[in-house]
């Protein structure tokens, strides 16, 4: 353990341990995980499309919503998914059947690992 000597006019030097280091002071930096949650996908036919919103499941913070936008940037193929401002929900329209749904689903995924490692300093 690290110790300090402290010397000040008049008084006899000391010898002191500091309670903390500032290596183990530090505070463990957040993990972004965050996974469209499958099990709780809201559909709303409109006509010959389907307007889907899906929850998020994980910490969707600043952070994480500027990471979100970054990569939507870069890659224009996720413009599609449009990330409430209120609400960790991603919603996004489909035309034609079950398989398209599924596709779109897929390119989510697919997208918020990109999100997740742009958050995670990747």
């Amino acid at each position: 353990m690290t110790q300090i000597r402290i010397e000040a006019p008049g008084a006899r030097p000391r010898t002191m341990t500091p309670l903390a280091s500032p290596q183990r002071a530090r505070i463990p930096s957040l993990v972004y995980r965050v996974r469209a949650d499958a099990g709780r996908i809201e559909r709303q036919g409109l006509g010959a499309e389907t307007r889907v919103r899906v929850p998020l499941d994980g910490p969707v913070d600043v952070n994480w919503r500027c990471a979100y936008r970054l990569v939507q940037l870069d890659s224009t193929g996720y413009f599609r998914y449009r990330l409430d401002l209120e609400s960790p929900v991603v919603s996004f329209s489909v035309r034609g059947t079950d398989g398209t749904l599924a596709a779109s689903l897929g390119q989510l995924d697919a997208f918020l690992e990109l999100v997740n490692a742009k958050a995670n300093g990747g």
